[in-house]
Parts: structure tokens; C-alpha cells; sequence
């Protein structure tokens, strides 16, 4: 729907604002919204002005090996037999789910300007069985403490990561991922299942929902901003696949990464390092290094009320934007580089709302394109094993929400991005 070039489609921009703010604001947030579409309008360039993530070369099955600390020589091909004189590794392959990988097969077609995105939600709509083990699987990854007692995973609807031996070709561990469907956020975000259905653009249809829907209420969906759907590594999951690929004289250390730090108890998409020092505390990986940056002027006292004695001994906090220049004081590549050891457990989120910057962030990592200098031989995505990333884009059900904060590229490049990261070995979420 091409919302803003007709009286209907200020009236469905207007309603879908409503439920989310008082009036004037729907008003405001309406006119923002209206104002990015006509500047960018469907199928032009300025959609995607910085680097395109469609373009990315995707390297789907093929493995991302590690050679045992305990070995030396080339690791065999995947269709290769091992000779006595061959070296054995550990093969790290991202397997994407039956589901997931329908989703990028459609996400041209499925991604929408509506505001209502009803393409995307029907899809998500025929699969609420896959919903709901997705949901009930990550409850039961957060009870328990150190030692959950997890349910049984199906492999059609959660990707992972395979580990396995270069040699024998045995499979040593799956470590499951959430998957990439829908607007890449919790399924219920945008497409709530107990929502009135509505996947006509008819001003009537989306009036009786606003009125007379099964959700009345005012305020957004409970689920906009919810982080329960991302399957954090616990710390069981970690140590295993730390001691398939290093020496046990390799101790990891953690660290953690926060591009977009806010203060501890706020965030522009509720409390954030506070969320991250928390959650990864009760996996029982507690981060020993953390590094945070913040563009916004903040008063010193402001930024560490409220943390916890342990955090203010162990984080250097920047109040200073962050670069991207190749090598740059301030480019956080730098630091991992600097600090992080391949056998380290590494934790980074992005979420800067700067699109350029972000933009070219991900280009660099995904490149392996981040350093000044000659490569010394270890590449980025092998120091990092979790990425959380607020990717704003066009298309997506949650667009009018990023309107006036920046937008850059499209839902398939968002997919591309992320299922790319995954194939490198990182553990890639996308970050509300």
C-alpha cells in the first residue's frame, strides 16, 4: 500500500498510529512516516544508499573449519578422504531450517509498505504450531539456572549451528538458533495471532479492526519490544564447542561489546546492558571485560547509576560515537582486535541508529575489511561468537516505528546479512 498518496491510506496511517500514541503523536508519527515514503519511494535508489546487503555472496553448507590447537596442516575438503598424514579439524556449518529457508525463498514478495504488512503476517499466520514450539523451546532454555533442562528442539523450525569432525565426518554437536522468519523480531511483534485478521487494504476492513478488533487495547503490542525469541549461548553450549576447537590450556575470557550502550536501566528499546550483563550472568557466562560507547551527552552520574558493583570495576564506557573508519581510534573492530583472543567467549551489539556507520560496520566484518594494515592471518567473524543487530530497513512491519531514525536497504538484504553472519559461525540475532 502506498500509504500517504491517498485518502485511504492517510486514514490506515493514521489509525495504526493511534493505537500507539496519543493523537497529536499519531499526527506526528503519521507525518514522519508519509514524509520517508515520498523520499523514498518504492524501487529507488535511495532505498539503499550505503552498502547493499542484497549483494552479499552467500555461502550456504560450506563449512567455516578450525583447526584443533593439538594439530598441525591443511584440513581435508568436504569430499576429501583423510590420509594418514592429514591434520583433523572441527567443521562449524550453519544450517538453516526448513521454515527459515522458506521464508528467504518469499521475503521479495512478502516484504511490504504496508503498514499493517499483511502479506507477511498471513505467512506467519499458517505457521502458529512452528510459533509456538519456537516460544515454549526458548522457555525452556531460561529455567533451570546453569543447568536447563531443555526441551526437545525440531530442526525444521530452529536453525543451528553443526559442529563436526573434518576427518570421520561425525557430527559432534547441533547448537540451536532462533530462526530468520517473518520481521525478524518475535513472531507476535507485528503479526499478533490474536489480532482481528485483516489482509485486505480496504479502509473499512482496517476500521473494524482499530474499533472492534479482538485488541482494543491502546499502547503497543507487548511483544514490540520483547527480547523473547533470541536463544542467548548458554554457557554449557559455549564450553562444548570451546573444547572441540582449543586446547584446554586456552582459558576463554568474556567480553562484551555494546555499540549503542544508553545507561544501565534505559534504552531507546528498553533497558539494554542491563539486559546483557543479566542474561548472560544467569547462562553462567559473566562478562569480565565491557566495552561500551554512547553518542549521546550523558552525565556521569547518570551512566553508572544503577550498576552493579561487579560491572563498574570491569567496563571502560566511551561517551563518544563510535567510527568506521578502517583501524580508527574509535572503531570498535579495533578493540576486539586489540583485546580478543580466538579461544575468548565475545559478545557485540549494534545498535546506533546511524545507518552509514552501521552499515559500513557490517560490510567490514563481513568483508574481513576492518584493518588499516597488512591481515595478520585471523579473521573478525572467527573473534566474535554473538552478534545483536537492530537492522532499520524498508519493507519490514516494524518500518513506520524507524521512520525519522533512518532506513537503509530492504527485508532481503536484511535476511542476506543475517543468514550471512551465521554461515561465517557467528551467532547473528536480530536486536529490537
Amino acid at each position: 500500500m502506498h500509504t500517504c498518496l491517498t485518502i485511504t491510506g492517510m486514514m490506515c496511517c493514521l489509525l495504526y498510529y493511534a493505537r500507539y500514541d496519543h493523537l497529536l503523536e499519531a499526527f506526528v508519527g503519521c507525518h514522519r512516516f508519509c514524509r520517508e515514503l515520498k523520499l523514498h519511494p518504492p524501487r529507488s535508489a535511495a532505498r539503499c544508499a550505503h552498502f547493499d546487503m542484497r549483494d552479499i555472496e552467500l555461502t550456504d553448507g560450506f563449512p567455516r573449519r578450525v583447526i584443533t590447537s593439538t594439530t598441525q596442516g591443511e584440513i581435508p575438503g568436504e569430499d576429501e578422504e583423510s590420509t594418514a598424514g592429514d591434520a583433523c579439524g572441527l567443521s562449524v556449518v550453519y544450517r538453516a531450517s526448513a521454515w527459515e529457508r522458506e521464508w528467504r525463498d518469499n521475503i521479495q514478495e512478502r516484504q511490504s509498505d504496508d503498514i499493517f504488512w499483511a502479506r507477511g503476517c498471513a505467512a506467519m499466520r499458517q505457521a502458529l504450531d512452528k510459533t509456538e514450539h519456537w516460544l515454549n523451546y526458548y522457555q525452556s532454555r531460561r529455567v533451570g539456572g546453569l543447568n536447563p533442562k531443555l526441551d526437545p528442539w525440531n530442526e525444521d523450525v530452529f536453525s543451528y549451528h553443526e559442529y563436526s569432525d573434518t576427518c570421520t565426518k561425525r557430527v559432534l554437536a547441533k547448537v540451536p538458533l532462533e530462526p530468520l522468519v517473518g520481521t525478524l523480531r518475535h513472531p507476535y511483534a507485528v503479526c499478533d495471532a490474536n489480532e482481528f485478521k485483516c489482509d485486505s487494504n480496504m479502509i473499512i476492513c482496517r476500521v473494524r479492526k482499530f474499533f472492534v478488533g479482538s485488541s482494543k487495547r491502546k499502547g503497543p503490542s507487548p511483544t514490540l519490544l520483547s527480547k523473547e525469541y533470541m536463544l542467548p549461548l548458554l554457557r554449557a553450549e559455549f564450553m562444548a564447542g570451546h573444547n572441540l576447537s582449543h586446547a584446554p590450556a586456552n582459558k576463554p575470557r568474556t567480553f562484551f561489546f555494546d555499540l549503542g550502550a544508553s545507561t544501565y536501566k534505559d534504552g531507546g528499546g528498553g533497558p539494554s546492558l542491563s539486559w546483557f550483563i543479566e542474561t548472560y550472568r544467569e547462562s553462567g557466562l559473566q562478562f569480565r571485560r565491557v566495552i561500551g560507547w554512547e553518542a549521546k551527552e550523558l552525565k556521569p552520574a547518570k551512566i553508572f547509576e544503577g550498576m552493579p558493583n561487579d560491572l563498574m570495576t570491569s567496563i571502560s564506557y566511551f561517551n563518544i560515537p563510535v567510527e568506521d573508519a578502517k583501524g580508527g581510534k574509535n572503531n570498535p573492530w579495533r578493540y576486539v582486535r586489540d583485546l580478543v583472543q580466538p579461544e575468548d567467549f565475545v559478545v557485540v551489539k549494534v545498535d546506533i541508529d546511524t545507518p552509514k556507520i552501521e552499515a559500513e560496520l557490517m560490510r567490514q566484518l563481513i568483508m574481513n575489511d576492518d584493518k588499516a594494515l597488512d591481515d595478520d592471518g585471523v579473521k573478525l567473524c572467527e573473534l566474535i561468537d554473538e552478534l545483536y543487530f537492530e537492522h532499520h530497513v524498508w519493507g519490514s512491519g516494524l518500518s513506520p516505528t524507524w521512520a525519522g531514525n533512518g532506513m537503509d536497504g530492504d527485508m532481503v538484504g536484511s535476511y542476506t546479512l543475517f543468514a550471512q553472519l551465521r554461515n561465517l559461525g557467528i551467532r547473528a540475532h536480530s536486536w529490537v
